[in-house]
Order: structure tokens, then sequence, then C-alpha cells
């Protein structure tokens, strides 16, 4: 509740141009130092910010932090369901943050999207070779919008902390299917707790 209106009174300040960030430290600053390897979504992220628009006036008044959070989890729903509807990409951004909360994978939105395992990449628009630079625009606007309510919990979360999905089109379904419950169709995803 307390994030949630943390998240309204800072939208607000950014329409009146006022802020509560300071917007002077360069990008660099914000870098790690080079002997450090710096993960692949800072690099992402730091693309997208570049590109900021009237449209992300509620985005540009959070802290970097929480910027990259959002940002990743939009990410993942445009790139996973674009093309469905806004219940089934907003399951998805509920899925990277219950993910969070669960030992099996990394606490950060960010880290759960690109997190590598010896079996590859948890989402395969991390690892199919192509620009994860969204294209229509859109459909990221509404993938942020979407990312920005699932992260500060204002809008619904139907997914019951589920942790899996996979697309209904899948001609294989994934190996964890069959230990998985509380599956709930979704969009064009199936959802589940596995």
């Amino acid at each position: 509740m307390l994030r949630a209106l943390l998240a309204l009174v800072m939208a607000v300040m950014a329409v009146m141009s006022l802020t509560l960030v300071d917007f002077g430290a360069s990008a660099a600053s914000r870098m790690p130092s080079p002997q450090v390897a710096i993960p692949e979504y800072v690099t992402v992220n730091q693309r997208l910010m570049q590109r900021y628009d009237d449209s992300d006036y509620y985005l540009a008044a959070l802290p970097i932090s929480e910027q990259d959070q959002i940002l990743c989890i939009a990410l993942n729903m445009y790139h996973e369901a674009r093309n469905s509807s806004r219940a089934d990409q907003t399951m998805i951004g509920f899925i990277v943050l219950n993910r969070t909360g669960d030992g099996r994978w990394r606490p950060s939105a960010c880290e759960v999207v690109w997190q590598r395992s010896s079996k590859g990449a948890q989402f395969s628009w991390t690892k199919d070779g192509r620009s994860d630079m969204p294209k229509e625009a859109g459909a990221w606007d509404r993938a942020k919008w979407l990312a920005y309510n699932a992260w500060y919990g204002l809008s619904s979360d139907e997914s019951a902390g589920r942790t899996h999905y996979y697309a209904i089109s899948m001609t294989t379904k994934p190996h964890w299917d069959a230990s998985a419950t509380h599956k709930l169709e979704v969009g064009k995803h199936i959802f589940m707790k596995a």
C-alpha cells in the first residue's frame, strides 16, 4: 500500500515538473566499475532509458534501481506476450515477481528475467540472438504501464503464487508440466505452480 501511494505521489510530482530524484548524475556514475562484469540487462536498460518520451513521465521520477526492475518486467511482458491480452501480459509480470520471492530464483526482477542455468535461459527471447529492443511502440508503452502497475501492486494479481508458464502453441510441453499444479489458461499461455 505504501509503495503504491509513493508511486502515485511521484507520478503526480513528475507531471507537475517536480522531482524527488537527482537526475544530475550521469549514466557513467551509475555504472559499475570496469573490472566488474556488467549484467546484460544493464546495457539493455540504458538504451531503453535513452528513448524516454512524454508517455514515460511515471518512470522518469523513479530511482534508477526501480526503473531497471520495471523495464525488465516490461521487456519480458513485451517479448513473451505483446500480441496477447492485458491479463496475459499482467500474469507474466506477476510470474517474474513471484519468482523473486522464491529461493529457486534470484531476488530481483532483472536477475530473474536474465538468469541462465545449465538448461539455458529462463525466457526464450533472452537467448534468441535477436535485438531485445522493442520495435512496436504501442505494445511497448502498454508493457511498461502494465509492468509499473504490477510492480506497485496497482493491478490485480491473479497469479496466486504461480511461478511457471508456457505458450499454448508449444508442440512439446516443458518437462516440469507433468508435476505442475494449479494450472490456469489466460490468453495465449498456461500458468502453473511447479
